[in-house]
């Protein structure tokens, strides 16, 4: 029995394509140039045509207007669903946004939009420059009391992000409206504890610097204790 022949190379399995070709049409040259019988013409033509579709030119604005308003009802019915839910997930994503916004636009009604250093060193000075002064001290307690109730109202977010979406995008850009807050909340705690001892404490601390928001760097998250 003859092995059939390998063709390694792309030029080799070419001519062996001529070579069959050449062959098979010299075999059936006869049945290939033979007329059309009756019998062949007529399962030609009792065999079904393909249905072949024709471009429709619209001519006119209103009949492209027409056409486009077609299409984008087909296409609406056709991916409803597909549709309805990329709706609402865009909707559910802009009303976190929106919250994220918020809190991090009442933060910075807080601090001046300054950053958190900066911040916390100003109510250290201005605490130091009034020692005597029990609204000094009220300062930083209103100002606690503020903070931690826009660090509750942005941990509902970041509850609710997890609820409804788990981990993912939507929780980064939430958790670091979180993470904003509590550093100040943090840096202002820290100061208010070492001003509660003395004046004197907290001037020997701060020249030490060994606050914590001389030590945290600005962009880094501080826990909450």
């Amino acid at each position: 029995m003859a092995k059939p022949r390998l063709y390694n190379t792309p030029e080799e399995k070419l001519e062996a394509a001529c070579t069959y070709r050449r062959a098979y049409n010299a075999r059936q040259r006869n049945k290939l140039l033979a007329p059309e019988t009756k019998t062949t013409k007529a399962k030609r033509d009792s065999a079904p045509s393909m249905p072949v579709g024709r471009p429709c030119i619209h001519d006119t604005p209103d009949k492209k207007r027409e056409a486009r308003r077609r299409y984008r009802q087909v296409y609406y019915e056709c991916h409803r669903d597909e549709l309805r839910a990329k709706k609402q997930e865009k909707s559910r994503l802009k009303c976190w946004t929106t919250q994220c916004s918020d809190i991090d636009a009442r933060l910075q009604a807080v601090t001046g939009s300054s950053s958190t250093a900066n911040f916390v060193e100003g109510l250290c000075k201005y605490f130091v420059s009034h020692p005597n002064n029990p609204d000094s001290l009220d300062v930083m307690q209103t100002t606690i009391g503020i903070l931690e109730n826009l660090h509750q109202h942005a941990q509902s977010v970041v509850d609710n992000v997890i609820e409804k979406r788990g981990i993912g995008c939507d929780l980064s850009r939430t958790q670091d409206s979180v993470f904003r807050v509590c550093r100040v909340l943090t840096a202002v705690d820290d100061v208010l504890t070492h001003a509660i001892v003395g004046v004197g404490h907290l001037i020997e601390v701060h020249g030490q610097r060994g606050l914590k928001h001389q030590i945290a760097q600005d962009n880094m998250t501080v826990a909450i204790p």
